[in-house]
């Protein structure tokens, strides 16, 4: 059976409340969905830095949760989807549609020059989980 991953990072306005939801598609739809919320004291050790430094943070967290639930191989890293989807992203103007994440794509998040928001990181995420071969 094909999987389908899609990862909605996203900020609460609640300055101690940091959340993402992670979902899980099959053909008849969404088979799992997480909500990852991060209280301030887990984010203490990130404050006043660059949102790009969560990445390894965030993407550990959703790995531990694919693993748990059989969608990820424990430690290796190799996930079960025929596709990945990260959502958002501060980018310049562009028509609506799908990109593929490519590195201008990254370096122009990377630079944050649109603002440094929760959303940057949905397509390097994407890639970190992106379909590979098992």
């Amino acid at each position: 059976m094909n999987f389908d991953y899609e990862h909605q990072p996203g900020a609460c306005h609640q300055p101690w409340l940091d959340l993402h939801e992670d979902r899980v598609y099959t053909r008849e739809g969404a088979e799992l969905t997480r909500t990852i919320r991060h209280g301030d004291e887990e984010l203490l050790r990130f404050r006043g830095r660059p949102m790009i430094d969560r990445h390894d943070y965030r993407a550990g967290l959703i790995e531990r949760e694919l693993e748990a639930a059989g969608y990820m191989q424990a430690g290796l890293g190799v996930a079960r989807f025929a596709a990945v989807a990260g959502r958002g992203g501060l980018l310049p103007p562009l028509p609506c549609g799908t990109y593929l994440v490519d590195e201008p794509m990254l370096e122009e998040l990377r630079q944050a020059r649109r603002g440094d928001h929760a959303s940057n990181l949905g397509a390097f995420l994407a890639l970190r989980l992106r379909a590979r071969p098992a």
